[in-house]
């Protein structure tokens, strides 16, 4: 069988909490096609001795999704990858880049401030057209993305000190109903070729929001 990439000579651990093993790994079309004493051809090898060939780890508290949209999103997250992280939750604290109401933006930029490094474009309004910008750029990590309560109260109400009304309430469940119970819950996966690009050598070596009471 030919590969893209070969990694060989490596001790498998595959996260299944059985013992690592010596085996090569084969991935072709961003997928692993085969495990073991592989020898088929590969456009790519890797010689993995003397290290450890895992599933990338998952970071499960990031505020990344607020890089990924900027140019220079895969300079500034190759560190991630380089640590063996390729995939990002995110949403957490309150804090997502969507949904987002144009009337409250100029509250939404100043609530994120401090969560990026330059202002974003702002091309979308609903979670769904923010996933869908990520997927036409490219994404040189994988994304697990939640709606955060924080984007949504302010779609709602901005930043008044208040309890909300029973319709805002209403309007701001659908909100995150829509997001948790359509296409636009999914997983943005970045292409196997774009993970190791970003990594350079060193490599080598569902969304809701709940009211409450």
């Amino acid at each position: 069988m030919a590969f893209d990439i070969l990694v060989k000579n490596g001790r498998v651990a595959d996260g299944s909490g059985a013992p690592a093993v010596a085996a090569d790994v084969g991935i072709g079309e961003g997928k692993i096609q085969a495990i073991g004493r592989l020898d088929g051809e590969a456009v790519r090898v890797i010689d993995a001795s003397g290290k450890i060939v895992a599933p990338g780890f998952i970071d499960i508290h990031s505020h990344s999704e607020f890089i990924l949209p900027l140019e220079k999103a895969p300079e500034i997250l190759a560190p991630f990858i380089q640590q063996g992280i390729t995939t990002l939750v995110t949403g957490n604290c309150g804090y997502s880049p969507a949904p987002v109401n144009p009337k409250t933006l100029d509250l939404m930029k100043s609530y994120t401030m401090f969560l990026k490094g330059e202002e974003l474009s702002w091309e979308w309004t609903g979670f769904g057209e923010f996933l869908d910008y990520l997927e036409r750029q490219g994404l040189c990590m994988n994304m697990v993305p939640m709606v955060s309560h924080g984007a949504v109260r302010i779609h709602q109400v901005g930043f008044e000190g208040r309890p909300v009304t029973r319709d805002e309430m209403e309007t701001m469940k659908r909100l995150g109903t829509r997001a948790g119970q359509s296409r636009q819950a999914r997983i943005l996966c970045a292409p196997t070729s774009v993970v190791i690009r970003v990594s350079g050598d060193r490599l080598a070596r569902r969304a809701r929001y709940t009211a409450c009471g």
